[in-house]
């Protein structure tokens, strides 16, 4: 994106919505969907989402995870979350099990060919985060993330 198209979208925003963090936090994560979307078709992997790959990565880091763990560790609502886990078992990135200590539960995995994609996935999603990114300096993408972090955290 350039600077330029940031600048005259800001520009046109009332005052009060210039001021409002939660709006324009909202306004740049439509816009880096927008992109990232894009970005996707670009890369030829429309299948892997940044969901899929903090899905992924979890359950590489964790292990087995139960849909419900999964979906509170990622913040991620538990209707959004079966239509993701269908698109993963789909494209074979991850599978689901029935616990067998549990049998209403449903434990998630990553599968070989996940574990096998997520590296690149990563890297072109990294690439993307760059390039999304680029209208602020080195510092100010550090100074961002650790404020993103500090919200986060407050509230997990």
């Amino acid at each position: 994106m350039k600077t330029s198209q940031l600048d005259d979208t800001s520009a046109s925003l009332p005052e009060r919505l210039r001021s409002h963090p939660l709006f324009l936090m909202l306004a740049v994560l439509k816009r880096a969907r927008q992109q990232g979307l894009a970005y996707q078709v670009q890369q030829d992997r429309p299948d892997i989402q940044l969901a899929h790959i903090a899905i992924l990565s979890c359950l590489e880091k964790a292990g087995p995870l139960s849909q419900r763990g999964l979906g509170e560790l990622l913040n991620i609502d538990q209707s959004d979350l079966v239509g993701i886990l269908d698109k993963l078992e789909t494209t074979g990135y991850a599978q689901r099990s029935t616990d067998p200590q549990d049998r209403r539960r449903h434990l998630i995995e990553v599968t070989p060919m996940g574990k096998k994609i997520l590296p690149k996935a990563y890297e072109q999603s990294a690439q993307f985060s760059k390039n999304f990114l680029s209208p602020l300096s080195t510092k100010e993408q550090q100074q961002l993330r650790d404020l993103l972090l500090k919200i986060v955290d407050a509230y997990q």
